[in-house]
């Protein structure tokens, strides 16, 4: 494996297994990532479980259904840093690694200033749009004003990645992980809050707004102060560091337009062939599934870090290690927490839905699978990312998330929800299987 050079120096020292109880920094950081990652996937959880009983109680079904249609819109806004912040972040925690703390804040700069450029670009041109384009869906003044509210909320969202970044090239992820959750916790409680002050989609979106913005301003104020080797400005920005990573940061951004497609886009495919009741129905079962991968994150993206830091530091055998151990574990702790949702399924939708959605054990089922398909190939997934090696993974995963779109279009009118769902898990298999072939070339040595 052609694993980036230390000047000769070679391998790094072989650490104690990833697993290991032997004390080590390796370990302490990956079991803090774990525990901050388990807070954090604690909090999402906790925001969906409850979002949904929150919602159902002040709206109707059709209401809720329409708050998630007109959401799904901004979401796409995500996009707006082209996958740079992801790429810069691995890259200044490989030059942090090696000391080289000058080049690594000259990338976070770039990265900042390219950020607050495409943010507002963006923000400008969909205020334009939204207030301008004469749609039969925008006619309603009160839907303008919250897609524009979202908006906002959704390009504020993009700058968590630079707090990320910043953090996580410190050797703080765990940290960071703890302050950006907080963060999604306070925007939650603010759009919840004035959804029962209120009720309106445009109160809760403002909500939101609030709270993200008082999020973002204490975020840049706490990292300025605990990590000044990162500094909040533009001045060493520069055109060379710009084109060192735009080909990694655009290939990046194939998936989460990849993960719009499947999530926004499948919600809006839904909504307009089935109607606002399945598309509740279908959301509600899926957000249930997906609790298998949102378990898994909390371990494979800990290892993210570490595998950004062995790749550059070129220790070839803790990298591989990891690697295998956290396949091996990911793998066992998906089928468990699998078996547990399959027996507990039809409690947990009817509690959580106050008996308002009924239980299909046919589709509840179904969505487990889809699941738990997905978390068999997440931590090649990781691997790839980490180590800015997923240009060619990206590429497919585009083309498979617009190939599912077109699959689930034709399959929903003959198979009605299940058509969706089997396109999506055919999907997850085809990514099983080119992401398992890029790791091998990867760790072939």
């Amino acid at each position: 494996m052609n694993l980036p050079s230390l000047g000769g120096a070679g391998l790094q020292r072989l650490e104690p297994p990833l697993l290991s109880l032997a004390p080590s920094s390796l370990s302490r950081r990956v079991v803090a990532g774990v525990g901050a990652n388990v807070v954090g996937q604690a909090a999402t959880i906790l925001m969906q479980l409850c979002s949904l009983p929150l919602f159902l109680h002040f709206w109707s079904m059709r209401h809720y259904g329409e708050w998630l249609l007109t959401a799904a819109i901004p979401a796409y806004f995500s996009l707006a840093d082209a996958g740079l912040v992801a790429v810069a972040s691995n890259k200044m925690t490989m030059l942090s690694a090696r000391g080289q703390q000058r080049e690594a804040n000259e990338i976070f700069q770039t990265a900042l200033a390219l950020t607050l450029l495409v943010s507002a670009a963006c923000f400008v041109a969909t205020i334009a749009l939204v207030w301008n384009l004469p749609l039969e869906s925008l006619t309603s003044r009160d839907t303008k004003l919250t897609l524009s509210i979202l908006s906002a909320v959704a390009l504020l969202n993009v700058f968590t990645g630079l707090f990320d970044a910043v953090f996580r090239a410190a050797g703080f992820f765990a940290s960071g992980v703890y302050a950006i959750n907080l963060g999604r916790l306070v925007e939650w409680a603010g759009g919840m809050l004035a959804l029962a002050l209120a009720g309106s989609m445009v109160a809760v979106a403002t909500g939101m707004l609030l709270a993200r913005l008082a999020v973002t301003l204490s975020l840049v104020g706490y990292s300025t102060l605990r990590f000044q080797m990162f500094e909040w400005h533009v001045r060493g920005a520069n055109l060379r560091e710009l084109r060192a990573i735009m080909l990694p940061s655009l290939s990046f951004l194939a998936f989460p337009v990849g993960n719009l497609l499947s999530f926004q886009g499948m919600t809006v495919l839904v909504g307009s062939a089935c109607g606002p009741v399945l598309l509740a129905l279908f959301s509600s079962y899926r957000t249930v599934a997906r609790l298998l991968v949102q378990l898994l994150a909390t371990f494979s993206r800990s290892l993210w870090p570490e595998l950004s830091r062995a790749f550059g530091t070129g220790d070839e055998v803790l990298l591989r290690r990891m690697y295998v151990s956290g396949t091996r574990f990911a793998t066992a702790g998906s089928l468990g927490a699998c078996v547990l949702l399959i027996v507990f399924g039809r409690s947990i939708i009817e509690h959580w839905t106050g008996g308002k959605i009924p239980y299909d054990q046919r589709l509840f089922g179904l969505s487990i699978l889809v699941a738990l398909l997905s978390c068999l190939w997440q931590v090649k997934l990781v691997l790839l990312q980490a180590t800015n090696r997923h240009l060619h993974l990206a590429a497919l995963y585009l083309i498979g998330s617009l190939l599912s779109l077109a699959a689930a279009a034709a399959l929903l009118q003959p198979l009605g929800l299940a058509g969706a769902l089997c396109a999506l898990g055919a999907f997850e298999l085809l990514m099983m299987a080119v992401s398992r072939n890029f790791v091998a070339r990867l760790l072939r040595g």
